[in-house]
């Protein structure tokens, strides 16, 4: 299963540095963005599993505008937001509208590698938790029907039995009719 990634940022040898590395993985897809603007247009035209944004972009957006859109569009993405100017107010901010980090550059590439792969691995396992979470569902629901159907099967039964005990009692007499009731009580 591929994993899709957009990489935002307004430096060129930076969206080289991540193609390259990421795309060493045959699993990732890897689309990229040199402005706000256009990573927003793609996240309205494409769902991605992890974004990786820069926070400064020339311009009126941010990182934190492609954060908010990326969170509208869908609540599983996680972002990770990069800045050279970091701030303890721009990690708050950033942190509170739901990035998954938020990084100081220069980036640690084995860091950051490290942290998308965090992040997939807990995808692939939601994604098992909520395919074995369906099944149960599947089974309780089929166990419910079936449970169901043999309670039905029983309360005919009883009605059947019923009946025949009524019959049995008013039209049979003696020896074979106590026997009857006998086998059927």
């Amino acid at each position: 299963m591929s994993t899709k990634i957009l990489v935002a940022d307004d430096e060129k040898p930076i969206i080289q540095i991540f193609e390259k590395i990421f795309s060493e993985d045959d699993n990732l897809i890897i689309h990229t963005a040199a402005n706000a603007q256009k990573a927003i247009k793609m996240l309205n035209t494409s769902l991605y599993s992890v974004i990786i944004t820069d926070l400064v972009f020339p311009g009126k957006l941010s990182g934190l505008d492609i954060l908010k859109a990326a969170k509208a569009r869908s609540a599983d993405t996680e972002v990770i937001v990069m800045t050279g100017f970091g701030t303890i107010q721009n990690a708050i901010e950033a942190t509170k509208l739901g990035a998954y980090d938020y990084l100081s550059k220069p980036i640690k590439i084995d860091e950051l590698k490290l942290k998308v792969d965090k992040i997939i691995e807990m995808k692939q396992l939601k994604t098992k938790i909520d395919d074995q979470h369906e099944s149960i569902l599947v089974l309780e629901n089929s166990g419910r029907k079936t449970v169901d159907m043999l309670e039905l099967k029983v309360n005919s039964l009883e009605n059947k039995i019923s009946k025949v005990k009524k019959t049995i009692a008013k039209k049979s007499s003696g020896k074979l009719a106590s026997e009857i009731k006998r086998i059927l009580k």
